[in-house]
């Protein structure tokens, strides 16, 4: 894992080819004037726990979407129930 140091007009032109050298791991100081303004390193992977908690909430809302397809042939008369509301 290595350390660059580029201009920012450097960047600019091979934005590509940095963030492809990140992802793979390195990380890259981005300077304007000389001066570090900002730093490109990878994201952090997904800790198995994220995912196994992504995947429950999938499953919820396929869940989910399943029971609301068993209510769409369910007629509501909106009227009859606002009626209702006011006795």
């Amino acid at each position: 894992m290595a350390t660059l140091t580029v201009g920012i007009h450097e960047a600019k032109v091979h934005f590509s080819e940095y963030a492809h050298r990140v992802e793979q791991g390195d990380s890259i100081v981005v300077t304007r004037h000389g001066k570090p303004a900002l730093r490109m390193v990878p994201m952090p992977q997904a800790s198995e726990s994220e995912a196994e908690v992504m995947a429950k909430r999938n499953a919820a809302m396929d869940r989910w979407l399943e029971s609301r397809k068993s209510l769409a042939h369910v007629k509501v008369d909106i009227k009859a129930l606002i009626e209702d509301g006011r006795r």
